[in-house]
This record gives structure tokens, sequence and C-alpha cells, in this order.
């Protein structure tokens, strides 16, 4: 079994400093190389810290298998976003397999973050789209990092995805065999978070991005409208009003995701439009909420929960050094049909 003795000798320092460094002691006065070294040295020897501390967040039992979560969402998200809960419970199911354990370490718009406690575990996992800066700050105390939800290419880090860009295509191509030719894109940038969680930057979403090369390669440039509503209902609804007042009007609208969706059905149906007859609709997420409309929503079904277990099982990887190379990891998700698209009229 190792000792903490092993682990001094390896870095360096005394068996005294290496217990406090292992057990989180910021009252130790260390330079932060030493620190990293300790822990470092502490992980490749797969030490089992078995002291316990007063407060059981500061435990760590197993250094070498123990994550941190980083997310970019406020407090009410956090709680609230079914696309994020379920990510969250992928996580957990995939720690539970390996016996691994993740916390929750902060969220960005948090006004107190430790950040050299990163230091101390095995991994990060960073859910949301954030600055290049975030990812710098986290390396300089941790490696081994995860970005989860992100479609921009990042090398020399893990990043975990899904599919929505070949969804789209395939949405577009749905729509095209039922004869609509008049297709209306609704959707929203992408935001970019900084280091204390504020929006600095966005950039333009795959879903817009496709629609906007599908629509040149069908050479339907004729018909080629996009709409920014934000990612909310309330908003939705405004932009579908002023859309219906074009003419002609669209025969179909594509959401970006299901609560636009729900603003898209409002504004519909405030000005007499029928969905599905008069006006195709269809969408990304596939909230519970979603098979309930009516008619029920046709949206894309993304597999978050394998999502988090993917995640999971990259970061596992990258603690135990059985890949160095960093990998993108494409999540499938699945086409659910329904009555919101009928033939065009």
């Amino acid at each position: 079994m190792v000792s903490m003795r092993d682990i001094a000798k390896q870095a360096g320092v005394s068996p005294a400093t290496v217990s406090r460094v292992l057990n989180n002691d910021h009252s130790l006065k260390v330079t932060e190389n030493t620190r990293k070294r300790v822990i470092d040295i502490a992980n490749k020897l797969n030490y089992q810290n078995k002291q316990k501390t007063r407060k059981p967040s500061k435990q760590k039992a197993n250094l070498k298998l123990s994550v941190a979560v980083i997310n970019t969402f406020d407090n009410e998200r956090d709680l609230n976003d079914p696309y994020f809960n379920s990510i969250l419970a992928g996580l957990t199911t995939e720690a539970q397999k390996w016996n691994m354990r993740f916390e929750k370490v902060f969220r960005l718009k948090d006004s107190s973050k430790n950040w050299a406690d990163l230091a101390t575990y095995g991994a990060v996992i960073i859910i949301g789209n954030v600055t290049r800066e975030v990812i710098d700050q986290i390396h300089v105390y941790n490696q081994n990092i995860v970005v989860l939800d992100e479609t921009r290419p990042l090398e020399d880090y893990d990043i975990v995805h899904n599919d929505f860009s070949y969804q789209m295509r395939q949405v577009l191509d749905y729509l095209y065999s039922k004869g609509h030719r008049q297709i209306t894109f609704i959707g929203a940038d992408v935001d970019l978070y900084d280091l204390d969680g504020q929006v600095v930057a966005t950039y333009i979403d795959a879903r817009r991005k496709v629609y906007i090369e599908w629509m040149q390669q069908r050479h339907l440039d004729a018909y080629l409208n996009v709409n920014l509503s934000g990612w909310d209902t309330l908003s939705a609804i405004t932009v579908t009003e002023k859309i219906i007042q074009q003419s002609p009007i669209p025969t179909a609208i594509v959401a970006a995701s299901d609560p636009i969706a729900i603003g898209v059905y409002r504004g519909l149906q405030k000005n007499n439009l029928v969905v599905g007859q008069d006006v195709s609709v269809v969408s990304f997420d596939d909230i519970e909420f979603a098979q309930y409309l009516t008619p029920p929503l046709t949206t894309v079904h993304p597999e978050t929960i394998e999502m988090g277990k993917g995640a999971l099982r990259l970061a596992r990887e990258r603690i135990l050094g059985e890949r160095t190379l960093p990998v993108e990891l494409i999540i499938p998700s699945k086409f659910q049909a329904r009555q919101s698209i009928g033939d065009a009229r």
C-alpha cells in the first residue's frame, strides 16, 4: 500500500507536508508547483487518503478517481433545467459504475471560487460554453479537462456534444420530402462565459449554420429566412407574429429549441393558423411537455444521459493515463416524428 512517505520521497518534501497538502490545508506555506507535484504523484501512485476531516466536502477519499464539475448556469437553471439535470444523471450513473466521485464545485457565476481546489481532483468537467481564458485558468491547476456540450474544436482538450448539426440536415431533408421549400429558421446565438460567469461574446449556433448552407445548396436562397429570438418562449411569440405578417407565410418553421417552438405554437394559434396544416413546426430538445402539445411536437431528442456518461468515461481515461490524445465524442440523437409536420400546402 502506498504511504505518505512514498509520496514524500518522490516529491522531495516531508511526510508532514504531504499530509497537509492532501488534506487541503490552505494555511500551509508552499509554492503552487510543490502542491501540484505532491498531488500529481499521489494520483500517479493511486494513493488512498483515509484521514477524515471536519468538512465532508473537503474529504478526498480517492484523489485519483474524483472529478470536479463546473457549470455556466445560474442557480435557477441549475435546479430546473431538464437538459442539464439529465446530463448530471448520466454523470452520476457512470461515476457509480466505476466507483468514482464527482462534485459540483462551483458555478462560474459564484462570487467566491477557489480555483486552486481543482488541483485536488483527478479531472475537471466543464458544462457549457466558456472562453479560452476559463479553460486556461483551469489548466493551471488541472490538465485533465473535458468540455461538455461544446461544439467548437478545442485542441488539447476532450469535448462531448450531441449531433445536432447532422440532425438539422435530417430535419430539413424530411421537410423537403414533405414538399416544403419556404422554410424559416428561428433560433439564438450561443453565449460564451468568462471567468466571472458573464457573457462576453457569442457565436453562431450550429443549427443556424446548417440551415443557411442547406438552403443555399438546394437553391432556395429566395426563401432563406433567419430569425433570432433568444432561447425563451416569450420572445419567440413576438418573432413568430412578425414572420406571419410576411408574404408569403412560410410553410414550415424550424425552431432551435422546444421552448422556442412553444412560442411559435402560441404565435401561430393567436393568429388562427393551425400547426401541422397551415404551418409545420419542428424543433430540438424533446422536453417532456413536447409530446403533450396540440398537435404533439416533432422534435429531436438529445441523448443527454449518454452525454454525461461519455464525459465521465473520457475523464476517467485521462485520470488513469490510458490516453493522451484529445477526443471529440459525438453522441447521436433521435428524431421524434409527431403530428406537427404535414405536407406543404
